[in-house]
């Protein structure tokens, strides 16, 4: 099956087994390193991604969904200008989570300052709450957010 789609800005066209899950095809096939497949059932949230604006588990979605999205991972949230705003919170809060954990709590936080540039902590809390963290406390993890969304509120990359 082939398939073309938008990864981190960039256009791909792959060949892949109708049966593929999006978190092969991505990690496997297409060395998305970040992605780290563990539970393959949406309970760790090492596998999160930006999909056509939504947050999502991609090893929750077969591969031939892709055909004409948009997705974006950690590695094409790094190089954008808005990544400097997720860093610095986390900085200031003390809230980077360990290597294994960083590329998806940081594709989470990105998705949260999409959606809302000023989040509280109950809608932190909530979005945070699917995913399995044992290096960083969530209390840290939402203090960092919302430093980041500060900060975000206050950058020229801030969109809406």
């Amino acid at each position: 099956m082939r398939l073309h789609f938008i990864l981190n800005g960039r256009y791909v066209d792959v060949t892949t087994q109708p049966s593929t899950r999006l978190v092969d095809l991505l990690h496997d096939q297409l060395d998305i390193e970040s992605l780290h497949p563990a539970c393959y059932g949406g309970e760790c949230g090492n596998c999160a991604i930006i999909f056509n604006g939504d947050l999502v588990y991609s090893c929750l979605i077969p591969a031939f969904a892709a055909q004409d999205a948009s997705i974006y991972t950690y590695e094409g949230i790094v190089k954008s200008a808005g990544y400097a705003d997720i860093q610095r919170g986390f900085q200031e809060e003390n809230s980077f989570p360990c290597r294994y954990c960083l590329a998806s709590k940081v594709v989470i936080t990105q998705s949260i300052l999409e959606n809302n540039q000023d989040p509280d902590r109950q809608e932190i809390m909530e979005v945070l709450s699917g995913t399995y963290c044992s290096c960083t406390n969530l209390n840290k993890m939402t203090k960092g957010i919302i430093k980041a969304a500060y900060h975000r509120r206050r950058s020229s990359y801030g969109r809406k």
